[in-house]
């Protein structure tokens, strides 16, 4: 995104070129906003997995 650069034209910059790129950034941000929440979803899983497994065959604490 740093590295963008867009011709120009008589009134600035040239508003296609400008209009695409900023579809681009929003597809890509899209994707990645899908695949953090993909992740964040199998991250509660694994989560939850661990601690139904640790509350079955996890150590026993004895209070006495």
């Amino acid at each position: 995104m740093r590295q963008q650069r867009f011709g120009r034209c008589r009134s600035g910059l040239d508003p296609a070129e400008v209009d695409g790129y900023l579809r681009r950034i929003a597809d890509e941000l899209a994707a990645l906003h899908a695949e953090l929440a993909r992740t964040r979803e199998e991250n509660a899983r694994i989560k939850g997995a661990l601690r139904d497994w640790q509350s079955r065959f996890g150590p026993r604490v004895v209070r006495g």
